[in-house]
Parts: structure tokens; sequence; C-alpha cells
């Protein structure tokens, strides 16, 4: 009768250990991620139209929107700002510090296809680039009540 007993609380034991963790991942999946269009609204941009390279003579500047996207300054000028979509995720891509490229004609330019290569941390990853946007800022709403008729 005693090996029963202890039996049955280790089952009711795990049980419950078993049902915490399944609670754990339910509330943490509540939370939707934002979407790439609701990412790009925060930074007050909007997605343009599509490119094929981008002239790059550094990558200084660049910010994170999430493991599959990239904001990528393409030097002086107005409206020189792209978004960089990648082939597959690139996991380790918020914890980097710099990014370089080898671009495949050698030209100076940033291509689709081309690999960028995130470095930081004493670690590297390879990110292959499907797609790039022009960036243009998201048009003020215009206010109909001050339009006069």
């Amino acid at each position: 009768m005693m090996n029963y007993l202890a039996w049955v609380k280790k089952g009711l034991f795990l049980g419950l250990v078993l049902l915490t963790q399944v609670c754990a991942v339910v509330w943490a999946a509540e939370e939707p991620s934002p979407t790439l269009e609701e990412l790009l609204k925060q930074q007050g941009y909007q997605k343009g139209e599509s490119v094929n390279f981008i002239q790059r003579h550094n990558m200084n500047r660049w910010e994170y929107l999430d493991n599959s996207h990239i904001i990528l300054d393409g030097g002086p000028g107005p409206q020189r700002l792209y978004l960089v979509e990648f082939i597959r995720p690139c996991r380790q891509l918020r914890f980097k510090d710099d990014l370089s490229y080898k671009d495949t004609l050698e030209m100076g330019y940033l291509h689709i296809h081309d690999r960028i290569l995130a470095t930081g941390g004493g670690s590297s990853e390879y990110c292959q680039v499907q797609a790039m946007f022009r960036l243009s800022p998201l048009q003020p709403p215009s206010d109909s009540s001050s339009a006069k008729p």
C-alpha cells in the first residue's frame, strides 16, 4: 500500500509540473508579435517599391526590426532608407554590432541574394538577402475638420 501511495504522489507532482509548464507556454503565447507593417509604422515608415540593389560604401547605420528584417541607411540624400528582408531568420542579428557584405558582382552594390555578415560578441552570422524595398516616411493623416469648404 505504501508503494502505491508514493507512486500516486510522484504522479501528481509530475502532473502538476507539466500543467505549470503548459500554462506558462499558453500565457507567453497570448501576446502576438507585431506585423512588419506595425514595426515600420512604429519607426515612422512605410514599405515602398522593390529594388534589386543598393549602392553601399559602408554599413555603419542600420536598425534591427526583427529576425527577418533590418532598416539599412543607403547613404546621403533624402529617402535613402531601405528595408532588407532575409531568406531565413537571422536569430542572432539583434545582438550584433557590425554589418558587412560581399557583393557577388564586386561593384560596390548590395544585391538581392548577397550575404550580409553580422558580427559582434565574439561570433558572426551570415544572412542572405531575399528582397529590398525603399522606405518612405509615413504621410500624416489629413485633417478633414480643418479643411474649408
